[in-house]
């Protein structure tokens, strides 16, 4: 996985085999998800993606906000309240994805 080091939310996911001379494969592209861990789901051939939403911006009122509000919202890591902060998951087949 590679991600664009601001905050973009703009990854690719590649296929590299370990061989030091062999070049990354782009598998798939993800715009407005930011991947942040991977985990192989067993004999499915398939992984889950698990998203770092903390700088997606949720309409709040500024006192359930640790930050000043922007437009009326505010980053989801600055929220003050746990229960209302979350993540986004993506299950991908990797059989069903064609290699570049």
């Amino acid at each position: 996985m590679a991600g664009d080091r601001s905050d973009k939310l703009s990854s690719v996911l590649y296929s590299w085999d370990g061989e030091p001379k062999s070049v990354p494969k782009k598998i798939r592209s993800f715009v407005n998800l930011n991947p942040e861990a991977i985990a192989p789901i067993s004999g499915s051939g398939k992984i889950l993606i698990l998203s770092d939403d903390g700088t997606v911006a949720h309409r709040v009122d500024q006192e359930d906000s640790f930050d000043k509000l922007v437009d009326g919202k505010c980053a989801c890591k600055s929220l003050k309240d746990p229960r209302k902060k979350r993540f986004r998951s993506l299950t991908l087949n990797l059989n069903k994805q064609s290699v570049r």
